[in-house]
């Protein structure tokens, strides 16, 4: 996340302050405990040290940093490449009120993360409005309320009166104010059957809350219409008529104005009681159809596939979070690559990447799948949480534990500059309190600003604008 030059210090740095006796010796510079002959004992260690120098020499790699980038680099006095105790009380000490630091936050108290929730700085952007993020949902209730305990869940709001319309536009509003922080000039809004009165509704109440805000909001159509027929039809059970209804259905949400086709549901997993499972072989009939359409309307298709090259045994925490999951993982990646051969003019961006459930979802498929195919297209998705309450690291997240990008993500990104983008896929609520439930807006949107500026502006607007053909800022 862009900081400036005054930014304050964030909150964990505080602690050292508080153990300044501890450090009442002179201490050279980069020069490792041990060969002071100071005591370097877990008691008198500032706990910033003491749970993240990782090899004991007294010292803060930027590795073993837990704060951003940036301000390690400002805290790094004589740019060894280290910080000693002695820089952060200095940095400390020229930091910003107690209420602006814990503004910074992120982190909690004394530097340990919460269940592998590490936040990040609020600090907002500066710059034009530039970015676009290619899937973002708003809810009417706010997803926390649904599938949480919060509110009561989806049964007790069901029996509370509710105007749909009015808290849609207020979780428009809630959006756009976000995006202003992050610079964001468009979010592409995905439909999902989500409202009380049928999936119908769903399309027709986001499509008017989307058309409030030309040239910030953009909606993708068909997860709620076009779903219903994917999902409810074998692919044996597709006839010319079946097609022709799709296709005309598919053409009139373009002619409403959608700039593409999204949600597309092909392997959706069941994250919680309240939640669904949905499979839809992506070679379907009907999604050779839209891939033909696609290509015909020149726009993309938003495509929620998990990464599942072989078949395997439904994992079991999956099968915990949710009696609805099947037994057994069915491949998805063949009949991905057989759609992507089917029409190479449509243009398909498989969205998620990086919130992998299955394990499969690696550097390497990606690399593999983007080389073979070049109608392919990947937004990446960062996750708020990034291990599970027991500690356990989820796979192949895009960034690390102190939010950096890993190497092997890195690599692709660069590889592939014009072929990736972003997408946070958070539901945005019509109340002032941001999720909990799905909460990745910020977090994706911070791995910006560690990319070359020139990088940075393909995967944060240009490749958007140029594949779902969007007006330039």
């Amino acid at each position: 996340m862009a900081m400036c030059k005054s930014a304050p210090v964030v909150p964990l740095l505080r602690h050292l302050l508080l153990a300044g006796a501890a450090f009442a010796v002179v201490y050279a510079p980069g020069a490792p405990i041990s060969t002071l002959g100071i005591e370097a004992s877990a008691q008198n260690m500032p706990p910033v040290f003491q749970r993240n120098d990782r090899d004991g020499d007294g010292r803060l790699s930027k590795r073993e940093f837990p704060g951003p980038p940036q301000v390690f680099d400002r805290l790094d006095a004589d740019n060894s490449g280290y910080l000693t105790p002695q820089e952060v009380r200095r940095g400390g000490r020229r930091g910003g009120s107690r209420t602006d630091a814990q503004g910074q936050s992120g982190r909690q108290q004394g530097g340990q993360r919460s269940a592998g929730d590490t936040a990040l700085p609020a600090t907002t952007r500066k710059g034009p409005l530039r970015f676009v993020d290619t899937h973002i949902h708003l809810h009417q209730l706010g997803l926390d309320k649904t599938h949480g305990n919060q509110g009561g869940g989806r049964e007790q709001g069901r029996r509370e009166p509710m105007d749909e319309a009015a808290n849609l536009a207020a979780a428009a509003r809630n959006l756009i104010a976000r995006m202003d922080q992050q610079r964001l000039q468009t979010a592409l809004i995905v439909v999902v059957p989500s409202s009380r009165e049928g999936r119908a509704q769903s399309y027709h109440l986001m499509r008017n809350a989307v058309r409030d805000h030309p040239g910030r909001l953009r909606l993708l159509a068909g997860g709620s219409l076009l779903g219903e027929m994917l999902v409810e039809l074998p692919a044996g059970a597709v006839t010319d008529d079946v097609k022709q209804r799709f296709r005309k259905t598919a053409e009139k949400l373009l002619d409403d104005g959608a700039a593409g086709f999204g949600e597309m549901i092909s392997y959706h997993l069941c994250m919680n009681p309240k939640h669904k499972f949905e499979y839809v072989p992506p070679n379907h009939p009907l999604f050779l159809e839209l891939a033909d359409i696609a290509a015909e309307q020149n726009v993309a298709i938003d495509l929620h596939m998990e990464a599942i090259e072989t078949r395997a045994d439904m994992p079991g925490n999956l099968r915990r979070r949710c009696s609805k999951n099947p037994g057994t993982l069915e491949p998805t990646i063949p009949g991905l690559e057989e759609l992507l051969r089917h029409n190479r003019k449509a243009r398909i961006v498989w969205e998620h990447i990086g919130w992998d459930n299955t394990g499969q979802m690696t550097p390497s498929l990606m690399r593999r799948l983007l080389q073979s195919h070049t109608n392919l297209y990947l937004s990446l998705r960062v996750p708020r949480q990034l291990q599970s309450k027991d500690g356990r690291v989820f796979p192949n997240r895009i960034v690390d534990l102190d939010r950096r990008i890993k190497p092997d993500w890195l690599r692709l990104i660069t590889e592939f500059p014009d072929r990736i983008m972003l997408g946070a896929d958070e539901f945005v609520g019509p109340g002032p309190e941001k999720a909990k439930l799905a909460a990745s807006f910020e977090s994706t949107w911070a791995i910006i600003d560690q990319l070359p500026k020139d990088i940075a502006a393909k995967i944060g607007g240009d490749n958007a604008r140029r594949v779902f053909n969007l007006t330039p800022p």
